[in-house]
């Protein structure tokens, strides 16, 4: 039976690649999709009352609504030695971490449940749509931000500091990739829906390696950063082989980080 299905994802380069070729009908016609567009803690707070039947979310998100969605094997994103950034608008050690504010892209959000995984001391947070996390930073509001997306590309362009990478942190601790969020499937919807959809996003997904400058415009509309070469740069980082099917090492390290 032929469905339209509400699909949440964010305005981050790697999910409109991702789902360019699906949204625009040129794969999965079986099964058309209407995307829902948004930051992804907004997508993450959605998950929660169940809104959305298929939809990007954090994995910071997922171990509460487990319950009610199914992880697919494809479209997770992945960073390999990379991942969340802390910076500050003048340099400081980690050490002094624990005595900073910090602006945080919402509270379920994967770079959340990772500062809290790899420093245990509490911190004077100050939770934020991830597009306002470098202006708090730069008016004093906060001591600190932990930037997600395209900001690990312009910050320094901001007169912004690096205090750490956590995506670094964790693969020093793990020697694992870092999950950041993945395409999730609600539980109510038949499992032939699945399988459908996984074989929709990998086509898309094959479509759009196949045919990037085709994809460009639509996803610098969507980008916060409009700089064709950071958008570039921010898909080859995010779009990697566990993108196309979850490897067990990629398995491994969501297990971790959820444990």
């Amino acid at each position: 039976m032929k469905i339209m299905i509400e699909t949440g994802l964010s305005p981050c380069p790697n999910d409109t690649f991702l789902f360019y070729a699906w949204i625009h009908g040129l794969v999965g016609k079986e099964h058309p999709i209407k995307p829902f567009l948004a930051d992804v803690e907004t997508l993450n707070q959605q998950a929660f009352k169940q809104k959305l039947p298929l939809t990007k979310l954090s994995f910071g998100a997922y171990k509460y609504v487990g319950d009610h969605y199914d992880l697919l094997p494809t479209g997770a994103a992945l960073g390999w030695n990379c991942g969340p950034k802390i910076i500050a608008s003048r340099p400081f050690s980690l050490e002094e971490l624990s005595d900073k504010s910090i602006a945080i892209p919402g509270r379920y959000t994967t770079a959340h449940l990772l500062l809290e995984k790899l420093f245990k001391h509490p911190f004077k947070k100050h939770f934020c749509s991830y597009d306002e996390v470098e202006g708090l930073v730069k008016k004093g509001f906060v001591d600190a931000g932990l930037i997600i997306h395209e900001s690990r590309f312009t910050f320094a362009l901001e007169g912004l500091y690096e205090i750490a990478d956590l995506g670094e942190i964790w693969h020093e601790k793990t020697h694992l990739p870092l999950p950041l969020g993945g395409i999730f499937i609600r539980k109510d919807l038949h499992q032939h829906y699945k399988r459908e959809f996984i074989k929709a996003l990998q086509d898309s997904l094959l479509y759009g390696q196949d045919n990037p400058d085709k994809l460009l415009p639509y996803i610098l509309q969507h980008s916060r950063v409009k700089e064709k070469s950071i958008v570039e740069a921010h898909i080859a980082l995010y779009i990697t082989k566990d993108t196309f099917e979850l490897s067990n090492e990629g398995q491994k390290a969501i297990d971790l980080m959820l444990s």
